[in-house]
């Protein structure tokens, strides 16, 4: 099991916009708040990270410096769990027509490694947490784009899976640091999850800049990734 040290060191690595010690607290599940800022100071003092202040929010933003970074490797995905295509689904009759008839029982860490081996085929380096491992469940990273993923399993009742769809975006809220980064939740293609993602008003996933993953089996036994993106604000008309 990895000490506390090194999972900051880890979550820095894979993270080289930097976080303050709250950031790495929440994202870490590391309490209390004090362990993380003890681990910084001393990592500090050894030259392993810088502690810059930030000017918006003046806390000290740890970050790798030089040689302390490591290269990201991609996490190896289950090879039970082949993915075949990646569906874009930009409408929503798209969306109503994939989700899987019957209750298959596809739990979380199932959801994960598809979605990681379609994100990896797309040329995304991942970091998964397997099991109940707390922290950001799927973040990837592909240039200076950054994604941030809740995944939760089938359920076995819909009220279940409601509440299942509302913990996670719970859990995406409190996750949301930076602007710039896309944020969104990976479920099964079961019908009660596509009746919860259609629900929620157009305008909150647009401001949100929220996207949806969606996995289903196929006949053949391996898996389809249905991706729906995120919402484009329409640009504000002007009057001449």
């Amino acid at each position: 099991m990895q000490t506390h040290r090194e999972r900051i060191v880890a979550y820095l690595n894979a993270h080289p916009e930097g976080a303050d010690d709250d950031q790495l607290a929440v994202a870490l599940a590391i309490a209390p708040r004090q362990t993380v800022n003890q681990i910084c100071r001393a990592l500090f003092a050894k030259g392993v990270i810088s502690r810059d202040e930030d000017s918006y929010t003046r806390k000290k933003v740890n970050r790798l410096v030089g040689e302390a970074a490591i290269p990201s490797t991609p996490v190896p995905v289950e090879p039970s769990l082949p993915v075949t295509q990646l569906f874009i689904l930009e409408d929503e009759t798209s969306v109503r027509a994939f989700p899987y008839q019957d209750a298959i029982g596809l739990s979380e860490d199932s959801v994960k490694a598809a979605i990681a081996a379609v994100l990896q085929l797309e040329g995304w380096e991942t970091d998964i947490r397997w099991g109940r491992v707390h922290g950001i469940d799927i973040a990837a990273w592909r240039g200076n784009e950054r994604l941030v993923l809740e995944a939760k399993g089938e359920g076995s009742r819909n009220p279940m899976r409601v509440n299942y769809f509302l913990g996670a975006l719970g859990e995406l809220l409190q996750r949301m640091e930076s602007p710039d980064a896309c944020y969104g939740i990976a479920v099964p293609a079961h019908r009660q999850y596509v009746r919860l993602i259609l629900r929620l008003p157009l305008w909150v996933r647009s401001h949100l800049n929220l996207c949806f993953y969606l996995v289903r089996p196929t006949s053949a036994g391996e898996y389809e990734v249905g991706y729906i993106p995120p919402i484009v604000a329409a640009e504000p008309t002007t009057r001449t």
